[in-house]
């Protein structure tokens, strides 16, 4: 496949949530996670890398709104973890990357942004391989001096296509 393929799609039911676990809510009828602008909350999901991968890096894309706010900035911050059968212990975590990436918020507060975070292929994305399964952690990163969003931060959707 090509780059720009779409790999993964996760919506916000399909959270596993860490310890730290942004918060379920329901925006006009939609399922959001909350991310609170004072505490880092996190958002987990698990899944697979399809056999449509051709060995690039991952461009993962958060779909978002934010709750009250219509200035500031959002910092979000994505980590990856492969999962190697027979090989990877599951009681401990070894995330890599912390790639972030700062959006601004924009008017009226319910309209959808979007935010990108590439991963480079190989280290970036803890060399994922096609087949593996992999956690992607995400997170808010609310202590940062530069996450100045009053209110929620509300994940719709993420995505994760090939670079």
């Amino acid at each position: 496949m090509a780059s720009g393929t779409l790999l993964c799609a996760f919506d916000a039911a399909a959270n596993n949530p860490p310890a730290f676990a942004a918060t379920p809510d329901i925006r006009n009828t939609l399922l959001v996670l909350d991310f609170d602008p004072t505490n880092s909350e996190q958002a987990q999901f698990v899944g697979r890398l399809p056999p449509t991968y051709a060995g690039g890096g991952l461009t993962i894309k958060l779909r978002w709104m934010a709750s009250v706010a219509t200035t500031g900035t959002t910092r979000w911050v994505v980590f990856i973890e492969r999962h190697q059968r027979g090989v990877d212990d599951q009681d401990a975590d070894s995330f890599v990357g912390g790639n972030n990436v700062e959006t601004a918020a924009i008017a009226p507060c319910g309209t959808e942004m979007q935010s990108t975070i590439a991963l480079a292929a190989g280290a970036g994305m803890d060399n994922l391989a096609v087949g593996e399964r992999f956690r992607l952690l995400l997170m808010r990163d609310a202590g940062h001096a530069n996450d100045t969003m009053a209110g929620d931060a509300e994940l719709v959707q993420v995505d994760i296509f090939e670079t």
